[in-house]
């Protein structure tokens, strides 16, 4: 199935860097289901999966301004809502973190050798 890319449904004068929650979705290249499968109405996330999980949860230690409230990885996608809080003097751009986010998943699913087809995500 071809999917056809939406236009950025991101506020053009918003600031990004600042205080508030955002909704996150981030979606896999080509939508393919490479991060589990659902069985029974249950997603089980394979290898892959467990390493996107793994690395959203520590999205807070890596930027101490934030807080990752909730989130569920899917086949294809993952939606997390992270919150970036009062009191940080570093601007810290929520663009700038997935992209930190997608690159580390990337670092160490090559590094622990897994069998999928790079880049992983969109």
């Amino acid at each position: 199935m071809e999917y056809k890319r939406k236009n950025s449904l991101r506020g053009e004068a918003f600031d990004f860097s600042q205080p508030a929650f955002y909704l996150i979705t981030v979606t896999v290249q080509n939508r393919k289901k490479i991060l589990g499968e659902v069985k029974d109405g249950q997603f089980i996330p394979n290898e892959l999966g467990e390493l996107v999980n793994k690395i959203l949860q520590q999205i807070p230690e890596h930027f101490p301004y934030t807080k990752l409230h909730r989130h569920q990885v899917m086949p294809d996608h993952f939606h997390g809502i992270v919150e970036i809080i009062y009191g940080n003097t570093n601007p810290l751009f929520v663009s700038y973190m997935i992209n930190q986010f997608k690159g580390k998943v990337s670092r160490e699913a090559k590094f622990l050798n897994l069998k999928i087809s790079f880049p992983i995500w969109q």
